[in-house]
């Protein structure tokens, strides 16, 4: 669609920007992410939908063990807050919620009490993103948030085939992931829930964390304070061990991509933060 008059001449471009799905500040954050791609075809989203808050929430686990368990506490809050009322239902007595994943994969992470936990109160379906375009559920819940494998943004370069169907490659790093990502909090009409693993935090919701202050909490609540790598600010600096000599120092969660490691992070306070991750995940 960039390249459309190239292709087909002289045309009229009428642009959708009014939506009746996700609230503003969702709008904001999702257009400012996508748009950063200098390729993407400038919209300005307005909205007509009432916002709710948190508008993003960002939970992390210690293990991908983890991730279930911190869905259905998620569920269970949900459910409570329906009950006591501090929650408005949307359809009937009941909210949508939609666990959407970056591979099918993620469908194994689902609660297998769900329906009878929380099915009185929430609707829950299953979709990868690529299939959730064009729908919408009350709140979206990404689980596995995270780098390495079966991560998002996925580290595995597009099939050259793909690449025949492109006007021109793209050059902006991880473009339709970028876009994929744009896709997954735009089906949310209230509020996307992230969950991310210990010291694999996904580079995307690394980007959130600095740019729009998203604060990233264990599944009770409790901050988890985290600090954005100087080097790529992509990654978060994770504490690791010198194999030769047993001293600790602090690198890139991004490693081998970004190898910036430095044993002089605002030491003491970087320590601090990192006793107080290990032991708010130890407790859990």
């Amino acid at each position: 669609m960039t390249d459309f008059e190239t292709w087909f001449g002289k045309s009229q471009t009428l642009r959708l920007e009014r939506t009746f799905r996700c609230n503003q500040p969702l709008c904001d954050i999702s257009s400012q992410f996508v748009m950063k791609n200098p390729s993407q075809i400038t919209k300005h989203v307005i909205s007509e939908q009432i916002s709710y808050q948190p508008v993003i929430e960002a939970f992390l686990v210690s293990d991908e063990s983890r991730i279930t368990g911190a869905i259905h506490t998620y569920l269970s809050k949900l459910h409570n807050g329906l009950e006591e009322g501090s929650i408005p239902p949307s359809n009937g007595n009941k909210v949508r919620v939609f666990i959407l994943g970056r591979y099918r994969k993620d469908q194994e992470l689902i609660p297998y009490t769900w329906q009878k936990d929380f099915s009185d109160r929430i609707h829950l379906s299953f979709s990868t993103i690529h299939g959730s375009k064009g729908l919408e559920a009350d709140y979206v819940i990404l689980p596995r948030l995270k780098t390495g494998i079966y991560g998002f943004p996925c580290d595995i370069e597009d099939d050259p085939l793909l690449a025949l169907a492109m006007p021109q490659g793209e050059h902006f790093p991880q473009a339709e992931e970028r876009r994929l990502f744009y896709v997954a909090m735009t089906r949310a009409k209230r509020s996307v829930t992230m969950i991310t693993v210990q010291h694999r935090m996904s580079s995307f919701l690394t980007e959130l964390v600095k740019e729009h202050r998203i604060i990233v909490k264990d599944i009770e609540g409790e901050i988890i304070e985290t600090v954005t790598c100087p080097e790529c600010a992509k990654g978060v600096m994770v504490p690791r061990i010198n194999g030769k000599n047993g001293t600790q120092f602090w690198g890139c969660n991004r490693f081998p991509k970004c190898r910036y490691t430095t044993n002089a992070l605002d030491s003491m306070t970087m320590e601090h933060r990192v006793n107080y991750t290990r032991n708010r995940i130890n407790q859990n």
